[in-house]
């Protein structure tokens, strides 16, 4: 498995269930030694086998099937079913229909272990006690808010980080629609976000925004965000998946890529954001 965390999520998800409807094990490589550690150290995670594969692989060469698909097609499982027969995925994945009607069990493949639920939700807390202190912790609506600026600002791959106009409408969205609404920012571009969240402070006072002070590692900002009520999310997939695990209502930036991009060319909207989702310019 390659790429960062989101994408990781998105493979190993995805060829769990493939697996599992074949009635195989699923396998993670010796060279996947910090993979295997994130999904089942990090994660209650006790279904990975962790294998030399190049020795037990060696035996899949009658059949070989390449895919570049982001969905999986439902004739791939059949044919992944022959004997003899192994399938070589060149995608990442990234959509929302490789898990239908499978949500609750990806989700138990990615619940946070107790660490890391404890953190989160003492974070979380925290926040509340500053914005809310006359108000429980179950009476304050929790939004969770991912800023991904930082490794993609010079990317020639086409990202576009999103606008303050975009944070701007996504907060008031939820502050219209829910009482107490609380905004718990996590951004890998802390600078900008922390001028764009002043600003916001400043011009719509009754907007009740939380940047956590403390520097975690991505799983425990994932588990932040994923112990919200609710998401708004920029570009790529730790976003999305912030988004998706909390499974409440989510805004997502409807101009993700750029025009003419290379990733406006890889990004399917209709297959990457499920339809319930709002898209927001």
């Amino acid at each position: 498995m390659t790429g960062r965390l989101g994408n990781q999520m998105f493979i190993f998800g995805t060829s769990y269930l493939l697996a599992k409807q074949a009635n195989m094990t699923l396998l993670i490589s010796y060279e996947g030694e910090m993979i295997y550690k994130t999904f089942t150290d990090v994660f209650e995670n006790r279904r990975i086998v962790y294998r030399d594969t190049k020795r037990i692989c060696r035996v899949f060469r009658k059949h070989r099937r390449r895919t570049n698909k982001q969905v999986i097609d439902p004739t791939l499982l059949k044919f992944f079913l022959l004997q003899n027969s192994s399938v070589l995925f060149f995608s990442y994945l990234q959509s929302y229909k490789n898990f239908e009607n499978h949500e609750n069990e990806v989700r138990s493949l990615y619940k946070f272990n107790a660490e890391v639920r404890r953190v989160a939700y003492t974070e979380l807390l925290d926040a509340r006690l500053s914005a809310y202190p006359d108000k429980k912790y179950k009476d304050v609506t929790y939004i969770g808010v991912h800023i991904r600026r930082g490794d993609i600002l010079n990317s020639k791959y086409g990202y576009n980080t999103a606008t303050q106009s975009f944070i701007r409408k996504a907060m008031n969205y939820f502050h219209k629609k829910f009482r107490n609404a609380l905004f718990i920012v996590r951004s890998n571009g802390i600078g900008w976000t922390a001028k764009t969240i002043k600003l916001l402070r400043r011009k719509f006072s009754y907007l009740r925004i939380v940047i956590p002070i403390k520097k975690y590692d991505s799983v425990t900002d994932l588990a932040m965000l994923a112990s919200c009520n609710h998401s708004i999310i920029t570009v790529g997939t730790f976003s999305w998946w912030s988004g998706w695990l909390t499974g409440g209502q989510v805004i997502y930036y409807k101009k993700a890529a750029l025009p003419g991009s290379k990733y406006e060319a890889f990004l399917n909207e209709g297959t990457f954001y499920p339809p319930k989702w709002i898209a927001i310019a």
